[in-house]
């Protein structure tokens, strides 16, 4: 298993997904490595994680979490349960929902506040 450096970026919109972004020599030398894991290598381990292959060498694509890291992995068997959908992190529903109830009592008290005030 060896470090490829390739830059990621995320994106949102329309679609939304994460982009690996590498030179030919960069992706090449990822490609040989992943066919070369997945042909040659038989996992003997016991353990439910499935054995890392290859490491992104990036920088993060987020700004806030700096310590991203993209690991690929061979599957094997079954995927765990903590490997399975996560929900996104980010802001809540209900945080969201309570700013968006502040900002409305607000643009309605301060023009009531300016008509009293005049």
């Amino acid at each position: 298993m060896s470090e490829h450096n390739l830059h990621l970026h995320a994106y949102a919109g329309r679609e939304n997904g994460l982009m690996i972004i590498g030179d030919k020599e960069a992706l090449r030398k990822l490609g040989q490595e992943l066919l070369a894991s997945a042909v040659h290598e038989e996992s003997t381990a016991e353990s439910d994680w499935p054995k890392q292959v290859a490491v992104l060498n990036s920088a993060s694509p987020y700004a806030d979490r700096p310590d991203y890291q993209v690991s690929i992995h061979l599957q094997v068997g079954a995927l765990p349960d903590s490997l399975l959908k996560r929900a996104r992190s980010g802001t809540s529903t209900a945080v969201f929902l309570s700013i968006c109830f502040l900002s409305l009592v607000g643009a309605v008290s301060l023009p009531v506040w300016l008509w009293k005030a005049f």
